[in-house]
């Protein structure tokens, strides 16, 4: 367990689900309301995007990657396959609560 410091206030914990350790992720943006997310499959997060017509995109000229809705002109969209790959040489994880999703390191 630790904090990494960051504006949206990051703190690590150990949580048990079914048995399984999991990590959970508590998050308070600024004025908001402390919110706990955990890490879901990619295969949850594609279910959730297409709920809200979300597609996954690179930053153009970086790789950042993120959640589009393809109205960005900053953004390229790519493949799941892509977007997967990015995940793991990045050692990226996505987390969420509550059908918000953010992406950030395990």
């Amino acid at each position: 367990m630790g904090i990494r410091s960051s504006t949206d206030d990051i703190r690590h914990s150990q949580t048990s689900k079914d048995l399984n350790p999991s990590i959970q992720i508590l998050v308070q943006p600024k004025g908001g309301k402390q919110m706990a997310m955990e890490i879901i499959p990619l295969e949850e997060a594609k279910k959730i995007c297409t709920k809200k017509g979300l597609r996954p995109g690179r930053v153009k000229g970086t790789d950042g990657i993120q959640f589009t809705r393809g109205k960005n002109a900053r953004l390229q969209e790519i493949s799941w396959a892509d977007f997967e790959m990015y995940l793991k040489q990045r050692s990226l994880a996505i987390y969420e609560s509550n059908g918000w999703m953010k992406i950030m390191k395990k």
